[in-house]
């Protein structure tokens, strides 16, 4: 990626070997672009069962965990069962499908147990600021636990020439989605948008900017090769509307008050993940812009 005015929002060097001997592919590890102040995370593909974090530990931040399967074409396909205990009293909970778990900051976890794998899974631990800690509010711990809304489409394209048929395409359309304000009793900041990416296509928006930090996460499809990035993404940031073309595994943080503007997704070699998450509880836009 060129160097620009707002290269240092955008991280790369984000591929690591997993610590855990089980995991053999490549890894992802976020430290934030600010020293780790704002947002880290880390994202692991589990292949073969395997138990971490043998004693109950906490965080000075609030944790979400989010659990996933590999399919891009059917993000419900999720074959694999995991075992977490929450508190200090290890409350068993167990996961089969798509979940994302809030912790809040000083509350105990562990062991997790991942004990069956048919299929690989998706292993992703999100870390924010204390700053933006609502704190542990009590409770069944099921409030902390969302199911993700799952978006899944179909689209098709047909192209004709004088009524001859020149171009058709089919492909499928893929969102997890989980708001912070359904995440505990009084919510949480922090909300996730979760894209498969198969086809070119322009995400649109207005130019706008938002009084808290998100930060757009793009992986690799391939979960046994996530650093293998088959495309790009386009972005135009600040008023002036500078041109940024992302064609890596990386992460771009948009800080608060940033200008910023749609996602072009294009050209498209292979599928990729592309993450929106913020803190805060919902995606909304704080100032609007009439910048054609």
């Amino acid at each position: 990626m060129q160097k620009t005015k707002y290269r240092g929002f955008f991280s790369e060097e984000i591929i690591v070997k997993s610590p855990y001997p089980e995991v053999t592919a490549p890894a992802v590890r976020y430290d934030g672009d600010k020293g780790g102040d704002d947002l880290t995370f880390d994202w692991t593909c589990v292949t073969q069962p395997m138990a971490v974090d043998s004693v109950p530990s906490s965080a000075d931040r609030d944790q979400f965990i989010l659990f996933a399967g590999t399919n891009l074409d059917d993000f419900t396909d999720f074959k694999a069962t995991v075992k977490i205990y929450l508190g200090p009293e290890k409350t068993e909970r167990t996961i089969t499908e798509p979940k994302l778990i809030y912790i809040p900051r000083g509350v105990t976890y562990g062991p997790l147990v991942f004990s069956e794998i048919t299929k690989p899974l998706v292993w992703m631990n999100f870390y924010i600021g204390p700053e933006y800690s609502k704190g542990w509010k009590g409770g069944e711990y099921e409030q902390y636990m969302a199911t993700p809304n799952v978006v899944s489409e179909i689209f098709y394209t047909r192209t004709e020439v004088s009524g001859n048929l020149l171009y058709e395409q089919r492909w499928p359309k893929q969102q997890m989605i989980v708001l912070g304000d359904a995440l505990g009793p009084e919510g949480a900041n922090f909300c996730l948008f979760y894209y498969a990416v198969h086809q070119p296509y322009y995400m649109t928006e207005p130019t706008h900017t938002h009084t808290w930090d998100m930060w757009l996460i793009n992986l690799g499809g391939n979960c046994l090769d996530v650093e293998e990035f088959g495309g790009e993404v386009t972005m135009w940031w600040g008023k002036e509307s500078e041109k940024l073309v992302c064609d890596t595994t990386s992460v771009a943080h948009v800080p608060a008050g940033l200008i910023h503007r749609g996602l072009f997704f294009h050209p498209m070699g292979k599928p990729f993940i592309h993450i929106h998450t913020y803190t805060a509880g919902g995606p909304i836009k704080d100032v609007v812009f009439d910048d054609k």
